[in-house]
């Protein structure tokens, strides 16, 4: 299976970017790129979109997967929770493992 990734739907904290293009970003970010890099098309986008979707606490630990006929539920429980950016950034379809980001 691969992962589709809208870039445009992916929550960020605010002026995250700015600090990235400063030069703050983690270690792990560049160690995971190096892991699994292979493994994502980037679409285009930048170091700065790099950094932020591989950042080791963030990339992951975060994302959750639902079966689509359950994701406005899925969303209400995380709203109610106080989960307040908790968004659908894109989706699971057919093909080889791979992570696209469009």
């Amino acid at each position: 299976m691969a992962a589709t990734i809208a870039w445009e739907r992916v929550p960020l904290l605010p002026r995250v970017a700015d600090l990235v293009r400063q030069g703050h970003q983690t270690g792990g970010s560049a160690r995971n790129w190096s892991s699994y890099g292979e493994s994502v098309e980037m679409g285009g986008l930048g170091g700065v979109e790099q950094a932020l979707l591989t950042d080791p606490q963030t990339s992951g630990g975060l994302l959750v997967s639902c079966d689509p006929a359950v994701v406005d539920q899925v969303l209400e429980t995380f709203h109610a929770d106080g989960f307040a950016e908790a968004a659908v950034i894109g989706e699971i379809v057919a093909g080889p493992p791979r992570v696209r980001v469009t």
